[in-house]
């Protein structure tokens, strides 16, 4: 019962979002949104009885509701409370899915399906509906920015991996936010969106630790604000944030921290064991001995039309052919926006660059990768829209003569 008040509570908030979004003027918008949420919870119903893998049906979905489970049992005996890892060693990291979905169980009294998926759907979809509000925002074409909309929506990958308990809906939806804040505060700071992207920070520390180190570098440059045209608020900021680096390197063991999750996530991602286990499922690349580039071009571009595999890994092929097409609207959107809008173009790509890199220093699994890179794909699919942008430069200061005298003004 819970999980149906759930599903609809849910589908009613991405309406009115998507309704607000596009000003009401375009009915597509809000069909594409609440269609594609209605087609994950549609397709939960049977997607786990389809033996897309090599090893048949299954996920990690198994693991984030047996934790569910324990905690709402906890729950029952205890005051209700976040539990972390430390109280439930088998949670490790990744915390917040667990924790989220157990809300719904302790409500419901046992496991709803429909109620935990229907969170992740309505985060996979206001990721999306973030990223055309994004596009619009940035001088996109209406038409651009609802194809995107309609591409991200249904991309293959995504919309498996958000159609049930998986915890990829809650990481897209950070990292967009994230993205998105950054972009917003560097035209002008707000608290609301500063807030936001702390809120999206804090959440993915608990959900897919190692992106927080990567979104925080464009995070760090939208606050710093260079396309503002205070000089002050450009110096205040850099200030704070070197001052606030410090004070949080030297009063605590970050810089421990940051070595241990780097140390995990490289072993995570080159353990033989997961390299094994890839190449009975059909998805492992043993790309050891071939060097970085090879690493690299299968980070990028796999799963390869010639490669053989399971179900799964041919409908990744797909998203491969989608994504072959978002990188080359994308490199033309880049393209413009260097000889416009260069400050947000180098904070998209400072997420883009430096994540793509290290997927490919650390993953040797064909089907992770695709399902690892969802973040840069999305965040690709935003410079291609804001590539159709008719949007004037930036703001540069020129000197103009008022008066017989030379004054500042900023002009684009």
């Amino acid at each position: 019962m819970i999980g149906l008040l759930l599903a609809l509570i849910l589908g009613v908030t991405l309406y009115v979002a998507a309704w607000k979004v596009s000003s009401g003027l375009s009915r597509t918008v809000v069909i594409l949104v609440v269609g594609g949420y209605v087609a994950r919870l549609a397709l939960s119903v049977f997607l786990r009885d389809v033996p897309l893998f090599s090893h048949g049906v299954g996920g990690d979905y198994g693991a984030y509701e047996l934790e569910a489970r324990m905690i709402a049992r906890l729950w029952t005996y205890e005051h209700f409370h976040y539990v972390t890892g430390d109280e439930l060693p088998m949670l490790g990291r990744t915390t917040l899915p667990p924790n989220l979905f157990a809300v719904v169980t302790y409500l419901n009294g046992g496991d709803s399906q429909l109620g935990s998926t229907s969170i992740v759907a309505c985060l996979a979809c206001m990721t999306c509906l973030n990223i055309f509000s994004l596009a619009l925002e940035s001088g996109a074409s209406h038409t651009a920015s609802t194809r995107v909309l309609a591409t991200l929506l249904f991309l293959p990958s995504f919309l498996f991996y958000t159609s049930d308990v998986y915890k990829d809906g809650i990481v897209q939806f950070c990292v967009v936010g994230i993205a998105g804040s950054a972009l917003r505060l560097s035209r002008e700071f707000s608290f609301k969106h500063f807030a936001f992207a702390i809120a999206c920070l804090a959440a993915l520390s608990g959900t897919r630790f190692y992106l927080v180190y990567a979104t925080a570098i464009p995070l760090v440059l939208g606050v710093l604000g260079f396309r503002s045209r205070s000089a002050l608020r450009i110096v205040a900021s850099i200030t704070a944030v070197c001052l606030g680096a410090l004070a949080f390197v030297g009063l605590t063991d970050a810089s421990d921290i940051i070595l241990e999750d780097a140390n995990t996530a490289y072993e995570s991602g080159t353990s033989r064991e997961v390299y094994a286990d890839a190449i009975q499922q059909g998805s492992g690349v043993d790309v050891e001995g071939s060097g970085f580039g090879e690493g690299l071009l299968y980070t990028l571009f796999a799963p390869f039309l010639w490669q053989s595999g399971s179900l799964g890994f041919q409908l990744g092929k797909i998203d491969s052919l989608i994504w072959y097409v978002t990188v080359f609207f994308a490199a033309k959107g880049a393209l413009r926006l260097a000889k416009s809008r260069k400050s947000e173009l180098v904070i998209l790509l400072s997420f883009v660059v430096p994540t793509t890199l290290a997927y490919a220093a650390v993953f040797n699994n064909v089907g992770l990768t695709v399902r690892e890179r969802l973040g840069v794909v999305m965040v690709c699919a935003l410079i291609a829209a804001m590539g159709t942008s008719e949007k004037a430069a930036e703001q540069k200061p020129v000197e103009v003569v008022q008066n017989g005298l030379l004054k500042p003004r900023w002009s684009r």
